[in-house]
């Protein structure tokens, strides 16, 4: 929140309650629809310290592989 404030005039806080109380669960809803993926084109990421642990798991050694989890 404080990076969305830098830089704004500081009475912009006084208006915030009345912005946010514009917000409601539709539009919330559409703002997070548009801004991530389906839920289908989501993968789960899990950290174990034993890999055997997770049969079929998709067992990566650095964070950029796992893109090529599916």
């Amino acid at each position: 929140m404080a990076v969305l404030l830098d830089g704004q005039d500081f009475y912009l806080a006084l208006t915030l309650p009345a912005v946010l109380d514009k917000v409601t669960d539709a539009k919330l809803g559409s703002c997070a629809a548009s801004a991530f993926p389906v839920a289908d084109q989501l993968i789960v990421l899990a950290v174990r310290p034993d890999a055997a642990a997770l049969p079929g798991a998709c067992v990566i050694s650095s964070p950029a592989k796992a893109a090529n989890c599916r």
